[in-house]
C-alpha cells in the first residue's frame, strides 16, 4: 500500500514538467 504512495509523490515532478 505504501508503494502506491510513494508512486504519486514520485509522479509530482513529472506533472509540473508537463504543465
Amino acid at each position: 500500500g505504501a508503494t502506491v504512495i510513494t508512486n504519486l509523490l514520485s509522479a509530482i515532478p513529472y506533472i509540473g514538467t508537463n504543465l
